[in-house]
């Protein structure tokens, strides 16, 4: 039960791995990279080990430019200089992959080093990159930097020549919303509403439950969002005695982002939305069971405040636990649900 509570924590709160986990992570933006300055000497000296003694190794060379990319580089023009002669040299694609990974990671929300426009130049020139996985590195990495014109473009030709394919396509869109410009927010999340693809719809969840990049949406954009998710809530697909701990994850989140959406945050607002919502007469249980077992449960259960108000919701949790007395998970999870609301309501 313990390791159930902490999963929720981690994806809902997080987005840690989960369905449909791409190989960048769901939330992960390349220009969030931002080591200290340890880890920027660290990477350094990586990179200068490998231009002088890895160049042209597509395995060890791949896996010290990982590493590079993990601990980040300066953000200055020699960087940007010397990432960009690498990836106009003659070096093997493993390797252009991941300096295009280091490459956008130079681009910053402010553009304090000036360079952003150059860095999105030289990644539309990979774009069109006859090699398919150096194409598609670049696609996603432009696709995701700050305030880049033509992303929707971007992202329409790749799926065109079979780069990415339809999840793909729209997935990014959902990425890039956010981190788009204020027009395009409202263009992109139309496109996405209409398409009626989940897992965009899984994505647009978890970015907005992250408060630094929801911040970023436009008032009106925030509406549409809450529109879209309000036509995309997750079902429980499983067998009614069955308690599908990646379906609870999703519908947790799923809740909690409608809620910060029309509510302008998780507050008490919001926590009210989400209290009406489970509060509905035919309400499945294992939304309740879903909602209350989250990492974000005691901030919930707070702000909502007086006890009595979850006794009808801890009831329908109970009866369903003593209706399918063979899933022990949902039996402790009801138990973790009591102690929960002793402790954090009033």
């Amino acid at each position: 039960m313990k390791r159930l509570i902490l999963t929720v924590a981690c994806i809902v709160l997080y987005g840690c791995g989960g369905a449909n986990a791409q190989t960048s992570s769901t939330l992960s933006n390349p220009q969030s990279r931002s080591g200290t300055m340890e880890q920027v000497g660290q990477g350094q000296a990586l990179f200068e080990k490998y231009n002088s003694q890895y160049r042209n190794n597509p395995k060890d060379g791949r896996e010290l430019l990982d590493r590079v990319a993990a601990y980040g580089l300066p953000k200055n023009s020699d960087s940007v200089k010397s990432v960009s002669g690498l990836l106009a040299s003659r070096i093997t694609k493993e390797e252009k992959v991941a300096l295009i990974r280091i490459l956008a990671q130079q681009h910053t929300y402010d553009n304090k080093t000036g360079l952003n426009d150059t860095i999105a130049r030289d990644l539309q020139g990979h774009v069109n990159s006859g090699d398919r996985e150096v194409a598609t590195a670049a696609t996603l990495a432009l696709s995701r930097l700050v305030n880049v014109p033509d992303k929707r473009e971007v992202l329409l030709s790749a799926k065109n020549r079979g780069l990415i394919d339809t999840d793909g396509y729209y997935g990014e869109l959902a990425h890039a919303v956010a981190f788009s410009e204020a027009d395009e927010q409202l263009k992109i999340l139309g496109e996405i509403r209409n398409a009626k693809n989940r897992y965009a719809a899984e994505i647009i969840t978890m970015t907005v439950n992250s408060p630094d990049i929801a911040k970023n949406l436009r008032p009106d954009a925030r509406a549409e969002v809450a529109s879209l998710l309000a036509e995309s809530e997750p079902t429980f697909s499983q067998a009614v005695g069955q308690y599908d701990v990646i379906e609870g994850l999703r519908y947790a989140a799923w809740i909690r982002a409608l809620a910060t959406m029309r509510g302008a945050g998780l507050n008490k607002n919001s926590s009210e939305l989400i209290m009406s919502k489970l509060s509905e007469e035919r309400a499945d249980p294992r939304k309740i069971i879903a909602v209350l077992t989250s990492g974000y449960a005691p901030q919930f259960v707070s702000e909502v405040g007086q006890r009595n108000r979850f006794d009808i919701l801890l009831q329908r949790a109970a009866l369903y636990a003593k209706q399918h007395p063979g899933n022990r998970d949902v039996k402790e999870a009801v138990e973790h649900i009591r102690m929960m609301i002793n402790t954090s309501s009033k």
